[in-house]
């Protein structure tokens, strides 16, 4: 079975969209002075990138974990919404958006868009993007091997940066963390 038209458009769509997330971040946060906080986790998560998109592709090369045209379907309108929802949890941060974990002076804690329910939705955008991954290269494997692994990295990213926001903002922080969820509303 070949990749289908909508899933080359769903990822070629997500590789632009991130592509375009680091350079709008890179003209947004010139001349910002911030403490890096980040202990490797930008680097585990553009190796998981990496690996995410070896996998989904060797996965369909094999026909492991092989799935209907119709639910490729599915996996790349994931893709597209999740991609559309971590777009919207960095236009809300605007230049407070960083790829790596950090903290500066002038920041704030938001709290409007998807900040009101989840503390790092952008990542939550990821996670629904690369479960689609897998699926809309004909592989339900490859997205259940794809999301475990995310899972554990955006799990360690998160530990990274709510701690600098501990530290950074204190109690106000705390107080936001019991307002809102990590990544997922009612689990986490």
């Amino acid at each position: 079975m070949t990749i289908g038209l909508l899933s080359w458009i769903a990822f070629y769509l997500w590789m632009g969209t991130e592509w375009l997330i680091a350079l709008r971040t890179k003209h947004l946060r010139k001349g910002v002075s911030s403490v890096n906080r980040d202990q490797g986790s930008y680097w585990m998560i553009m190796g998981g990138v990496f690996i995410a998109i070896f996998l989904a592709f060797l996965f369909h090369d094999y026909h492991w974990g092989h799935v209907s045209s119709n639910v490729a379907n599915w996996g790349a309108f994931l893709m597209i919404a999740g991609s559309g929802f971590r777009l919207w949890a960095i236009s809300v941060l605007g230049r407070h958006f960083a790829l790596s974990v950090c903290t500066e002076n002038s920041q704030t804690i938001v709290e409007k868009g998807p900040y009101r329910i989840i503390r790092h939705p952008a990542y939550t955008g990821s996670l629904i993007t690369l479960l689609g991954l897998g699926l809309a290269m004909n592989s339900w494997l490859a997205s259940v091997l794809i999301e475990a692994m995310f899972w554990v990295i955006y799990w360690y990213r998160i530990e990274i940066e709510e701690q600098a926001l501990m530290d950074h903002f204190g109690a106000a922080y705390e107080e936001y963390r019991k307002r809102t969820w990590r990544l997922v509303p009612y689990l986490w």
